[in-house]
């Protein structure tokens, strides 16, 4: 991932990055995303992912996919991914997980 300029997120934000492309992803293309959770809060977003280079998603052909964030009960932070039912493929070829909480202090 390229480095990024600094900006300001919502506690519980969920920021999808993929690798710098000098190109739009074909639509036979599949990219890597990550997904980077900020702080202390979970969160969650929904994702919109379609071919890339055609009108088809005027059509229904495009997919909604919901990232989301939860502490589980050991205390630690947990990704998960639910892509929508019955919808078009998506283009990532899998998800990772960056979790950007501030650092505490003793």
């Amino acid at each position: 991932m390229s480095p990024l300029s600094p900006f300001f997120v919502k506690d519980g934000g969920l920021i999808p990055l993929v690798p710098e492309h000098q190109w739009a992803a074909t639509r036979d293309e599949s990219v890597p995303l990550e997904d980077r959770h900020h702080d202390e809060t979970p969160g969650e977003l929904f994702l919109h992912d379609d071919d890339g280079e055609t009108f088809d998603y005027q059509h229904g052909q495009s997919s909604w996919t919901n990232p989301r964030v939860t502490k589980i009960a050991t205390g630690t932070w947990q990704g998960g991914v639910t892509p929508q039912k019955n919808a078009a493929p998506w283009h990532y070829s899998g998800v990772t997980w960056r979790f950007m909480s501030a650092p505490t202090t003793p």
